[in-house]
Parts: C-alpha cells; structure tokens; sequence
C-alpha cells in the first residue's frame, strides 16, 4: 500500500512539473514588442464578445472580452504572422499583423450553419454520467485560461447532453461567479479534432467547492458518435483582482488529459491523469 501511495504521489509531481514547465515556457516566449488593441463586432455594429484571437498552431492569443475590446502584445518572432479572429456563428477573419495597430475595429459577417436534428427515439430514454465521476481532495490544477479536454464515449447514440459536472478543488472566494466556455470535438487520430459543437457554448456559473453543475440542456447538444468534450475559464481582462481557484484532477491509468494553452494552439497529451469532469446524457 506504502509503495502505491509513493508511486501515485511521484506521477502526480511529474504531470503538474510538466504542466508548470509549459505555461512558464509560454509566458517567457511572449515577450511583447508590439501592442495591437481594438475592438470586434458584427456586420450590424454589435459588439463580440470572446472571440478567439490568435496565431494558428500556436500557444499564443487571446479573445475579446466585454463589449468586444481586446489587447494583445506582440513578439517579436510573430510580427510577420497572420493574426486570425474565429467565432462560432461567423466567418473567420485573418490579418496581416505588420498592417495592425491600436484601435482596430474587426468586423465578423455572420455565417449559416447547417446542422442535421437528431432526436432521442429510444422507447425508454436513460439518463447516464459518462466520464470521471471520482475525485481526491489533495490533486487539483490551477484554473488557467487553458482548454482541458477528456474523451467520451457513450454507450448508446444519439446521446444528447444534458449537464456538465466539473469538480474543483479549491477555491479562494466562494462568492465568486465565472464563466465557462464549452467545446466539442471529433476524434481525429485519438486527439481533439475539428469543433463539432455548431455553437459558441458559455455558461455562467456561481463556483463552489466541491461539484459544480453546468446546465446545458438549452443547447440542445446531440452526439452521434465518441468524442471530446473541453472546458475553458473566461476571465474578463477589466476584472480588477486575479480569481483563483483549482480543477480536481485525479490520476488513472489508461486516461489523460488533453490541453492547449490558447484555443488556436497545439492540443498535448498527459497520461495517467485526468480532469475531474462527467457529463449527464439522455439516450
């Protein structure tokens, strides 16, 4: 037992090394040189809010926040790139970033999306959690603004979704009110693929300690076949105090964890560990 609890505690050190490792390697890589700003609406002059904003294929962006404003300081190693803006429900926009500057104004034109309704048919629907559904009060990961995403794989199909239960660990203000971002994706060799949810998919949510119940059911999310679900943490930028708080993670051999730093970067694998996270379909 002695030898079980040391072996656990070392793997768990290893994965949140790792993890520390990249989100430092990221912020030193970083370093602005120039400061692009501005602000993203639709075609009708509507602000966006939590559009994604990044270089594709790396772990470097960032997405507007309230009332559609955005700010992103620009590494030297990027000013030849091409800056792209992506929203769910409108077409994608890149830019040349040697031609940005301040005060930008990024117009997004919205895009129809046609997608097939899939209905529950089964003469007696179940309801079932597919996912993690243990968690340990010693092993959490600090929230960042990273996607983490784990694999699922119904027993039946169509399933719809109905509820997300996401287990944190530790909190340092109670009272405190955040929103999540959603995402899912096709398998695409064994690793989150293209975004198959249809759906900017944001839901507010009063944290606490322990498990936490995201009510999806107004989206109207039916899967017809495995796939990954992430959750992301949007932190307004005009917030005046840094909130924090701790995913529940726990370790389990054969799964893992999938995480990107942005949503336009590069989606790694960790094994052997894995978010406290389930899901609640009808199917």
């Amino acid at each position: 037992m002695k030898r079980k609890l040391i072996s656990f505690l070392a793997a768990t050190l290893v994965i949140f090394a790792v993890l520390s490792q990249e989100i430092d390697r990221a912020k030193s890589d970083n370093v602005p040189f120039k400061t692009i700003s501005g602000r993203v609406i639709d075609g009708e002059g509507r602000a966006l809010e939590y559009v994604n904003i990044g270089i594709q294929s790396k772990d470097f962006g960032t997405m507007s926040f309230r009332n559609g404003f955005f700010e992103l300081g620009i590494p030297y190693r990027h000013l030849t790139d091409t800056l792209t803006f992506s929203h769910l429900g409108f077409e994608t926009v890149k830019l040349s970033i040697a031609d940005m500057g301040n005060n930008e104004t990024i117009v997004l034109f919205s895009e129809t999306y046609s997608l097939n309704e899939v209905t529950i048919t089964a003469a007696r629907p179940t309801r079932r959690r597919i996912g993690i559904s243990m968690h340990s009060p010693f092993v959490g990961a600090t929230a960042k603004h990273n996607e983490w995403a784990i694999f699922m794989r119904p027993r039946r199909f169509p399933a719809k979704v109905e509820k997300m239960n996401l287990y944190i660990n530790w909190i340092d203000n109670k009272d405190d009110s955040v929103h999540f971002r959603i995402n899912f994706y096709a398998v695409t060799d064994s690793m989150p693929g293209n975004i198959i949810s249809g759906q900017n998919i944001v839901v507010r949510h009063l944290i606490q300690k322990g498990w936490n119940e995201l009510d999806l059911r107004h989206f109207n999310i039916v899967m017809t076949d495995e796939f990954f679900v992430s959750v992301q943490w949007l932190n307004d930028l005009d917030q005046k105090s840094e909130r924090s708080f701790h995913y529940g993670v726990v370790m389990i051999r054969p799964r893992s964890m999938y995480i990107r730093n942005t949503s336009f970067g590069v989606w790694k694998k960790y094994p052997g560990g894995v978010i406290t996270m389930n899901l609640q379909v009808l199917h």
